[in-house]
């Protein structure tokens, strides 16, 4: 083969991977557009299964970026069945990285205190750390709580993750 064909063939096999790629990705800002646009609802069965919710939404709203917990909060109100229950997963793992700002996103998504949102059972999923290393993970997230309201929010979440481990010890996890 010559030189310039397989320098072209190997720039069209690169070229169309990166596009496939970057078509797999979107940012908070253009799921937050769409759904002001479309609602909730029609981007929830938009994206839900595909490569966009596994490289992009799933990933950010488990980091607890601001800019996905906002996607979570926006995105939940449509998001259905097995899509409402993956942003759940998403936001419990978001939990253990910073409570702080997930807990607010997840009282508005199932209501309750913080105690109750706190107090994991492990039913539908058990974190890949552990349940003990998750738990430890929340804990930390919680002392960096200053102003009034959030140390009032990590006194309840505390008293749910006590509850927890009590789940998690009757369970066999730890």
């Amino acid at each position: 083969m010559r030189p310039t064909l397989v320098f072209l063939s190997l720039f069209v096999v690169v070229a169309w991977s990166t596009t496939s790629n970057a078509a797999d990705r979107v940012t908070a800002a253009e799921i937050l557009r769409e759904i002001e646009l479309h609602g909730a609802k029609a981007v929830a069965l938009k994206y839900y299964d595909t490569q966009v919710w596994a490289k992009s939404i799933d990933p950010g709203i488990r980091s607890a970026a601001p800019e996905w917990l906002n996607v979570a909060d926006k995105l939940s109100p449509g998001a259905e069945a097995a899509a409402g229950e993956d942003i759940g997963l998403a936001l419990y793992d978001a939990l253990a990285v910073a409570p702080l700002k997930v807990l607010p996103v997840l009282s508005r998504k199932y209501g309750g205190t913080a105690r109750y949102l706190c107090n994991v059972s492990y039913e539908a999923d058990i974190p890949k750390e552990g349940a003990n290393e998750y738990l430890n993970k929340v804990r930390r997230g919680l002392m960096r709580a200053r102003t009034p309201n959030e140390k009032q929010l990590a006194a309840q979440c505390k008293k749910g993750l006590a509850q927890s481990l009590a789940t998690a010890k009757s369970q066999g996890l730890l």
